[in-house]
């Protein structure tokens, strides 16, 4: 019997089934599970794309919700991703996340970040449209989203301090 702390590894025959399961438990809400199901695939095949955007999703889900996840641990996995449309794309959807996170947050000051990141992800999803295969729309419409909360939460970015004036008021 193995004991706890020694991984259990999956045969390449169960990659697809794993990433499966990996997407359903994202849509169940559980992306912890849904992490640990992608690691298990990434360490049978570390270049498997698919595990690395899912485990990049199930991260950005856990985003603001207690968990010990952060913002850099998601884009860490950024550089796997060997197309640059999902580079592009994947740096939007995090920043993406990470404003949405903060908005649920009452934290003074979110707001004002939570649009900076909602900007930054804006700039990410224009550099993905023009990347983007064939037909495909969903960084416009990601663009579109970010535009609409900016507007809907009439985000702002932070106040711009005045310059002192000559006697320093």
């Amino acid at each position: 019997m193995s004991t706890p702390r020694e991984l259990k590894q999956i045969d390449a025959g169960e990659i697809s089934e794993a990433l499966e399961r990996a997407a359903h438990y994202r849509e169940l809400d559980e992306s912890a599970q849904a992490e640990s199901i992608c690691h298990d695939v990434i360490l049978a095949d570390p270049h498997n794309q698919r595990a690395h955007i899912l485990l990049l999703q199930a991260l950005c889900d856990r985003f603001g919700k207690g968990y010990a996840v952060d913002f850099i641990q998601a884009l860490e996995i950024l550089p796997e991703l060997e197309d640059p449309y999902d580079r592009a794309f994947y740096a939007g959807f995090i920043c993406d996340h990470k404003a949405h996170a903060m908005l649920r947050d009452s934290e003074n000051g979110c707001r004002y970040d939570a649009y900076e990141y909602l900007c930054e992800a804006m700039t990410c999803y224009e550099k993905a449209e023009k990347l983007r295969p064939r037909k495909c729309g969903e960084a416009r419409q990601r663009w579109n989203a970010c535009a609409r909360i900016i507007s809907a939460n009439r985000l702002e970015p932070w106040p711009v301090e005045p310059e002192p004036g000559p006697l320093g008021e």
